[in-house]
């Protein structure tokens, strides 16, 4: 029966699988990843990206090509970002590891390639935190405010911490962070406000609405 065939010949190609070395499922599958890659379109590939992903990354150790291991890791960022915005905490968290480990050793990859360098630092401690590995969160976070250029690009992983603070209900932590940054940000607020705080905040702002009509706030700055 067509049952009967299709089991039997999935029991045969498992069998021959199990045949070929490990150097060898490598190569499978990396030839496999590469002909998807190659013939799914840009517009279809969100659809097939996992499917794409984990046939490249099983065969990744065989990719000595700079510029193809940079390209699979913006595919595993994509993989551990869409992962993560299906709740799929873990798979993502691995994911972005495996983007990581493509772009070498750490202070090569942030020259290399900043941003995307950036992104899977990011991206990989929001996972762990959501993984609730609080440890190595806490060490992606440190190489983004140790090799980050600007403040802003410091600013996610902050956002991050706090997360985890308030999930560890170290809250007093969470709150000094905020402050923190709060000041490298330019915003002073005192740490145990009182009555006088309220009421110089309260002046100060009474003095910069004084002469502004409601339509002038329009046309403030953006924040």
């Amino acid at each position: 029966t067509p049952l009967y065939s299709s089991a039997a010949s999935d029991v045969y190609k498992r069998q021959a699988y199990s045949l070929i070395s490990a150097e060898g499922r490598q190569a499978v599958h990396l030839q496999v990843g590469r002909w998807l890659l190659q013939n799914t379109r840009r517009e279809e590939q969100e659809e097939h990206l996992f499917d794409i992903v984990n046939q490249l990354n099983q065969g990744r150790g065989l990719i000595t090509e700079g510029a193809e291991r940079d390209e699979l890791a913006e595919l595993n960022l994509r993989a551990g970002q869409k992962a993560k915005s299906a709740a799929a905490y873990e798979p993502a968290f691995r994911y972005l590891q495996v983007g990581l480990g493509l772009l070498g050793p750490a202070g090569d990859g942030w020259q290399r390639r900043y941003a995307l360098a950036l992104a899977l630092h990011v991206q990989a401690a929001e996972a762990a935190y959501l993984c609730g590995d609080f440890e190595q969160m806490e060490g992606l976070a440190d190489a983004v405010l140790e090799r980050a250029e600007t403040l802003l690009d410091k600013v996610k992983v902050y956002e991050v911490k706090i997360q985890a603070y308030i999930a560890q209900a170290k809250l007093a932590e969470a709150v000094k962070t905020g402050l923190h940054v709060l000041r490298l940000l330019g915003v002073r607020l005192p740490q145990k406000p009182g009555r006088l705080h309220i009421m110089l905040a309260l002046l100060r702002t009474r003095l910069d609405l004084a002469g502004k009509r409601t339509e002038d706030l329009v046309n403030l700055p953006h924040m």
